[in-house]
């Protein structure tokens, strides 16, 4: 099965922004802890904090580098969130109200209204009730609408293949070996695509990786869709 990703650009966190910040992190350790909060491995933090004392000076290049780098992998709509959750979870709660004061919490996204009689909460609760009941069952037999297959074992292959502005297969492919969410972080010309195409020959897994995203999201995977909101 194929993952067909296409860019389009979208708003995301400035880079003057996120200088500033890296310039108003003191200490190592102030470097190291928002790293953990954001996510990175061990040895991501070390190689960024080793950047920071290049050549016997103290720096805030790895620090830039590490935020730059933690921006490709979100999405745009949940960067600001999630970054100053990460500066308050790693108690440099005065950056995280210097530099985000306007973002949103997760409370307030959620109660806003999508129209007046709907809010973001309750649209993500019908979402989660119509993929719980419908799309996330796959239904192992035709006849037998008792019979649905456990997401735990089902396995598949998923390769993502890069195409060119106008279609076109550009035979750049990528096998994905972790969780199929790892469709949401893979990035085209260094950026996080606006549309994603999922194709394959019939009876290939469509449906069911379909499933197991919409599954994830659900059910608040860890390492999956889950975590997208």
């Amino acid at each position: 099965m194929a993952v067909s990703l296409t860019y389009g650009g979208s708003w995301s966190i400035a880079d003057d922004l996120l200088s500033k910040l890296a310039e108003d992190i003191e200490t190592g350790e102030q470097m190291e802890a928002l790293g953990r909060t954001l996510g990175l491995r061990v040895a991501d933090i070390n190689r960024y904090t080793e950047t920071n004392r290049i050549e016997g000076r103290v720096t805030c290049k790895g620090t830039r580098a590490m935020l730059f780098d933690w921006r490709q992998t979100v999405v745009p709509c949940d960067q600001h969130l999630r970054l100053k959750q990460a500066l308050i979870d790693a108690k440099l709660v005065m950056l995280a109200d210097t530099h985000l004061k306007g973002t949103l919490s997760d409370p307030d996204i959620y109660s806003k209204k999508i129209s007046p009689s709907l809010t973001v909460q309750r649209c993500r609760e019908k979402l989660e009730n119509k993929y719980r009941n419908q799309l996330c069952k796959i239904q192992m037999k035709p006849w037998d609408q008792s019979d649905f297959a456990e997401f735990k074992d089902i396995h598949l292959v998923v390769t993502v293949v890069t195409k060119d502005a106008r279609g076109q297969d550009t035979k750049k492919k990528e096998m994905l070996k972790d969780s199929i969410a790892e469709i949401f972080s893979t990035k085209v010309n260094g950026e996080l695509p606006a549309r994603i195409l999922i194709s394959a020959p019939a009876g290939r897994g469509k449906t069911t990786a379909v499933a197991k995203m919409a599954n994830d999201w659900v059910h608040r995977e860890k390492g999956g869709s889950g975590e997208f909101h």
